[in-house]
């Protein structure tokens, strides 16, 4: 998603709203209670998995040098790395900034 930046957090607080609310929709009622799903998995190993979370990550093209869309994916997977350790739904944003660009190549 591409957007202005003083648009971005309330497009990814409105993502995680209503992600966390319809998620759930899709666990049985038991499953819900727990928080996690459990299941045996091909070794015959019972594993058990949180209920789903979405992780968001964000560049400031004000802030942040992005000498071409390469950069821009380096950076983003950087962040969803990160963003995923958190165990829960969030957005992560890069704010080490740098020098300003005026354009993407």
């Amino acid at each position: 998603l591409i957007t202005s930046p003083d648009r971005f957090d309330d497009i990814c607080d409105s993502v995680i709203k209503e992600f966390d609310g319809q998620i759930v929709n899709f666990y049985n009622p038991e499953d819900r209670e727990a928080g996690q799903i459990s299941s045996i998995n091909r070794q015959g190993i019972k594993m058990t998995f949180p209920i789903m979370t979405i992780s968001i990550a964000a560049v400031n093209s004000e802030k942040t040098c992005l000498e071409n869309y390469i950069r821009v994916g380096e950076i983003i997977a950087e962040l969803k790395k990160y963003a995923k350790s958190v165990g829960k739904s969030n957005c992560v944003v890069d704010r080490r900034g740098g020098q300003k660009k005026d354009s993407i190549n």
